[in-house]
């Protein structure tokens, strides 16, 4: 087998990459098809819950959401969709399931 030498900024962005991976690797694992409530999706996000709230009924959206009652909750997974949609790569900073990918 063949060894590669890699530059230090190729290893960099290697790293990079692998920790997005790892990242979706466990919001996949961990969240299946959870929903959350609108304060929860605005933080994942960085948008308001009134953004959110105009996003969800624009047409080809990527937000799912589902009406529990009165309260709307959106798809983590969807969320991190959208999110990766706007080139904002997901981290699990603060996340209680942060040191799962540390």
């Amino acid at each position: 087998m063949p060894i590669e030498v890699f530059t230090r900024e190729e290893a960099e962005e290697l790293v990079r990459e692998i920790r997005a991976l790892q990242v979706r690797v466990t919001y996949t694992e961990l969240a299946g098809d959870q929903w959350v409530p609108p304060a929860v999706a605005a933080r994942i996000t960085g948008r308001s819950e009134k953004t959110l709230q105009i996003e969800r009924d624009r047409p080809g959206t990527l937000l799912r959401y589902k009406m529990h009652g009165r309260t709307p909750l959106y798809s983590l997974l969807s969320l991190r969709a959208y999110n990766e949609a706007r080139g904002i790569v997901p981290t699990l900073t603060g996340h209680r399931y942060a040191e799962a990918v540390a």
